[in-house]
């Protein structure tokens, strides 16, 4: 999930609503794409949880790997 109306960042809770649709509507290939994406971009701290959000062209592009907990939860 990109946010547009943040220079298509992409937040922890808008890939956990996404993974919640899909998996809501039976969409295993998009339930996976989505769960692939935010292991390799969101995970990146020491513990179970995601980094709040993602910044395309900054570097690194997790500027700040606090978690957020409505994400946690729709991730969980």
């Amino acid at each position: 999930m990109v946010d547009g109306f943040h220079n298509a960042a992409s937040q922890s809770e808008g890939q956990g609503y996404g993974l919640t649709l899909a998996a809501i509507f039976d969409d295993r290939p998009a339930f996976d794409a989505i769960l692939g994406w935010s292991d390799a971009n969101l995970a990146v701290r020491g513990d179970a949880l995601m980094a709040w959000r993602w910044q395309p062209g900054a570097e690194p592009p997790v500027q700040d790997r606090n978690n957020a907990t409505d994400g946690d939860l729709f991730l969980a």
